[in-house]
């Protein structure tokens, strides 16, 4: 069984180890290490455009990791509190958001947010009192919206499981002090999910 294991573990990541190991070979060809050398670092990080990618990469998916950490603990916690029923169909919901291929729910986020913005633009162009009124268009803000409610699926179903095996009895034992709600959560609740919320962040980040 353990030998099973690690031929498992080998063949996900000796690949990736291969890709990291040649990319500081000296020679211009992956089929030979002719060297270590780290030139092709410098030239990756001296090409302007690259720079560009890589900033817009990390702010792109640390906000939309920040925002789905926010609002998939937030659902997480509302669902704690619905029925069983009113549950399951979330579930589902949230699975379905999960399976479904990258690609469509991409190009459907992209097919729902052009129909949203050519209903929303004139309504702000109808009400705006000058003639220079706001237009939203596709840009960061959609981007990161977009990648933003892909995750939250992953960090509320996280989330949601580590309250499934939340000690209820510290969260009564705290109403019976009389501690507040607000209490209750900033020092019952939020230190036993944090490692949860912690994990889908950086899921969140590692998906965008």
């Amino acid at each position: 069984m353990r030998a099973f294991v690690i031929a498992v573990f080998a063949f996900l990541y000796l690949p990736i180890a291969l890709v990291v190991l040649f990319s500081f070979n000296a020679g211009h060809h992956a089929s030979e290490f002719t060297g270590f050398s780290v030139q092709w670092y410098g030239k990756a990080l001296a090409n302007p455009f690259l720079v560009e990618a890589l900033k817009n990469s990390l702010f792109i998916a640390t906000t939309s990791a920040l925002l789905a950490a926010l609002c998939g603990t937030a659902a997480a916690l509302g669902l704690a509190r619905v029925g069983v029923r009113t549950r399951a169909v979330f579930d589902a919901l949230l699975g379905a958001a999960i399976v479904v291929p990258g690609v469509v729910i991409g190009i459907s986020t992209l097919v729902a947010l052009v129909q949203l913005f050519t209903v929303v633009n004139p309504f702000l162009a109808s009400i705006w009192p000058d003639d220079q009124p706001p237009r939203l268009a596709l840009g960061y803000g959609s981007i990161i919206a977009a990648h933003g409610l892909f995750s939250m699926a992953l960090v509320t179903m996280i989330v949601g499981t580590r309250l499934g095996s939340l000690d209820r009895n510290l969260v009564e034992a705290s109403s019976d002090l009389y501690a507040t709600p607000l209490t209750t959560f900033r020092s019952i609740v939020l230190p036993q999910i944090m490692p949860a919320v912690v994990a889908g962040f950086l899921l969140a980040f590692t998906f965008s």
